[in-house]
């Protein structure tokens, strides 16, 4: 799934649903960070520019990377409608960044680094390019197999459309994994903490309508999908979960890891 046609595809839907429900997370990310005005900040896989946006707000010199043009062009987009200034955003590789050694003040990458299969790569390019005592702050996805009512939902979804399975065991899940892996890239003074978000949506019919936009799996199932049997199986899935959950208005709990770490000498 990590390839930049998925996320090319998924970019407009993405950019339209997704900042409302990450921006909390982004928040966090920035708060832990601890932001200085006109600090050389790096945003890997900034996607929409969920991070990189309020950074820029906050006086920091954002360079916003991502290996999707649409989603650098989305960004674009964004920063042009909302004039925002210092943003430079660029097409590149989370895992061979085009940057010098010891540039960036600080480094974020929100809900990125958990897709990329050399994720080894990505947090050593992301120390190479810290300065001497600068900060990382990465936000991953949290354990969704602790979550029983997301493996109803995807039971739900499986049983409609059999093609889609909608993975649980997500790769840094868990915050000792993002430790072992921080630590393994040669990153110093790691803390990860669990942040908790709750959202309210007005009915499940509106969240799969996000899904469906937004959603890299099921965007990727629907594009391969005849629309006459996409419709159907979103009428079954949208009743089913009507059925089990509810027709009315639909609270959500979302964890993610924040992970903040430091790019020290070795004695």
């Amino acid at each position: 799934m990590f390839e930049p046609r998925t996320w090319n595809m998924v970019a407009p839907g993405y950019a339209a649903e997704i900042p409302a429900t990450f921006s909390s997370f982004a928040d966090d990310a920035l708060a832990l960070g601890a932001l200085r005005l006109g600090e050389n900040v790096l945003d890997v896989a900034t996607g929409p520019g969920t991070l990189a946006v309020p950074a820029a707000r906050l006086g920091a010199r954002v360079t916003a990377i991502d290996f999707s043009p649409e989603m650098i062009a989305q960004l674009q987009s964004r920063v042009r409608r909302e004039h925002v200034q210092g943003i430079e955003a660029r097409v590149a590789d989370a895992t061979a960044l085009p940057f010098e050694d010891d540039e960036f003040d600080a480094v974020f990458s929100m809900f990125a680094l958990n897709l990329i299969a050399n994720r080894g790569a990505a947090f050593r390019e992301i120390l190479r390019v810290l300065r001497m005592g600068g900060r990382a702050v990465v936000c991953t996805p949290g354990d969704l197999t602790q979550a029983p009512a997301f493996a109803e939902i995807r039971d739900i979804v499986r049983r409609a459309l059999p093609q889609l399975d909608l993975k649980m065991d997500l790769p840094l899940a868990e915050p000792s994994a993002v430790m072992d892996e921080m630590v393994a890239a040669g990153f110093a003074n790691i803390e990860v903490r669990r942040v908790t978000h709750s959202f309210t949506y007005p009915s499940v019919g509106v969240l799969w309508a996000i899904a469906s936009r937004a959603g890299a799996p099921v965007v990727l199932v629907r594009a391969a999908t005849p629309e006459d049997e996409w419709s159907r199986a979103s009428e079954t899935i949208v009743r089913d979960l009507e059925r089990r959950f509810g027709s009315g208005p639909q609270r959500v709990e979302l964890s993610a890891n924040l992970a903040h770490a430091r790019k020290e000498r070795i004695h």
